[in-house]
């Protein structure tokens, strides 16, 4: 059977990230930065976006804050890949050299996935969240959860960081 890949559907990848994670935001600003066929799209776990993706597949792992990347994005046929798997699709995703991370699917998952959660256990010490960086403007496009009608007024979604600080916190990070 065939490994799903990001370019068997017409629609970009979504990738979701946890919105709280600094180690997150920045592999989000990374793969902006080298997305040059906008292949990709990006929303927040927590956001409503994440939400709704996570509410169709309930039978995807339940590690809350594990990246996700949405092949066929609300397309029949939607999959969800998950971790590991999620990380490495976002990458071949860029295209180029970078489709060449498809060798490590010959390791097996569950040594891959072992790697990727040592690392999710440490990432809120090794990379604390910072105040995200405003997207470029031909960049905004990218990120669903900016998008006008994402939340009520088109707001972008705080981070849990945000949301558990004041309000002025809450003005710094937006």
């Amino acid at each position: 059977m065939a490994r799903p890949s990001a370019t068997t559907h017409s629609a970009p990848l979504l990738v979701l990230y946890d919105g709280a994670c600094g180690l997150c935001q920045r592999s989000v600003r990374f793969l902006l930065a080298r997305d040059r066929h906008d292949a990709l799209r990006f929303a927040a776990l927590e956001g409503p976006i994440g939400r709704s993706v996570l509410a169709r597949h309930p039978d995807v792992e339940p590690a809350a804050d594990s990246m996700r990347a949405v092949i066929g994005h609300e397309l029949p046929g939607e999959r969800v890949l998950v971790r590991s798997s999620a990380a490495l699709a976002a990458l071949a995703a860029l295209g180029g050299a970078w489709r060449l991370v498809r060798v490590l699917e010959a390791v097996p998952r569950r040594w891959r996935d072992r790697l990727y959660d040592a690392v999710a256990a440490r990432r809120h010490r090794w990379f604390p969240a910072d105040a995200c960086a405003l997207p470029q403007q031909h960049e905004q496009h990218k990120l669903l959860d900016l998008r006008p009608g994402a939340r009520d007024a088109g707001e972008r979604v705080p981070s849990a960081d945000a949301r558990g600080a004041g309000p002025a916190r809450q003005e710094a990070i937006r």
